[in-house]
């Protein structure tokens, strides 16, 4: 007899049935050009390498800040409140929370009953100066080298 799903085959041993995915948020110097000068600011990356994350099962993706001096900062996007993390298209079997109090992480529990190719946004505050930074990590993440462990 096959079992249907790997999920209710865990979930028949009395195990977890999810996947827990930890993602460093990083939050690094860099220039910019704005009004042909150049304008010391500051980018996120996500991960390592490209940002993307894949996920064809339960899983909860646990994005937390590498940098002290960051946290992750509610937004309004598209008619509604984000905290720190917004994600688009919305299908319905996902929620996103702030992992802590202090906004130094988000929880993103996503149940993958629709799979579809998600497309993501960030957006964190200094917690000294309340500078605002935001990155679509698919998009502005290209560069980033692999980083210490």
């Amino acid at each position: 007899m096959s079992i249907p799903s790997q999920v209710q085959r865990f979930e028949s041993l009395g195990l977890s049935a999810r996947n827990i995915l930890h993602i460093g948020v990083h939050v690094l110097p860099a220039t910019e050009v704005k009004d042909g000068q150049f304008v010391e600011t500051h980018k996120i990356y996500v991960g390592e390498g490209s940002g993307n994350f894949g996920v064809d099962f339960p899983t909860d993706l646990i994005f937390a800040s590498m940098s002290e001096d960051w946290a992750f900062e509610n937004f309004d996007l598209a008619g509604k409140n984000w905290p720190g993390l917004a994600i688009f298209p919305d299908d319905g079997d996902f929620t996103v929370e702030f992992g802590d109090s202090g906004q130094n992480s988000v929880l993103l529990k996503d149940a993958c009953k629709a799979f579809c190719a998600h497309r993501y946004q960030i957006v964190m505050r200094h917690k000294t100066t309340g500078q605002l930074i935001a990155t679509d990590p698919t998009i502005d993440n290209r560069d980033r080298q692999a980083g210490p462990s």
